[in-house]
């Protein structure tokens, strides 16, 4: 069985969302280099429509200064593939527990997602098929 390689992606991003941290891993996981990265925002790697989705989802998180756990999202790399990250981070707090930024970790789920997906259709496919057989033949 080959052996899936997995990159990480840890970066950290201040109060108005914009990186001000990405590790050199960024390279392999979107081809963007951590200097590119640093200024932007997340929400800048993604299509509008996803950007919106993630930008609802993360805001709630943020207001109640709650840890990242498990948030999909798609994004594109430099060269416009998309690619779906899994992202937990840890919120960063000053001393009055301000809310400064966030620090985390995203891992490229895409091919695991698309294996889960063909699963699911060819489990539905051969239930109907299962399904639509009325006798039962010895």
């Amino acid at each position: 069985m080959p052996v899936q390689v997995v990159f990480l992606k840890i970066g950290e991003i201040d109060k108005e969302g914009k990186f001000t941290f990405a590790s050199g891993r960024v390279k392999q996981l979107l081809g963007y280099s951590p200097e590119e990265i640093i200024g932007k925002t997340p929400f800048d790697l993604m299509l509008l429509e996803e950007a919106e989705r993630v930008k609802k989802i993360f805001s709630q998180i943020a207001e109640e200064r709650k840890p990242i756990v498990d948030l999909e999202n798609w994004n594109l790399t430099k060269d416009g593939k998309r690619v779906l990250l899994l992202t937990n981070g840890v919120p960063i707090l000053n001393e009055h527990g301000e809310l400064l930024g966030y620090r985390g970790v995203d891992k490229d789920i895409t091919d695991q997602k698309w294996t889960e997906e063909q699963l699911k259709k060819n489990e539905e496919k051969y239930r109907m098929i299962f399904e639509s057989f009325h006798d039962v033949y010895y």
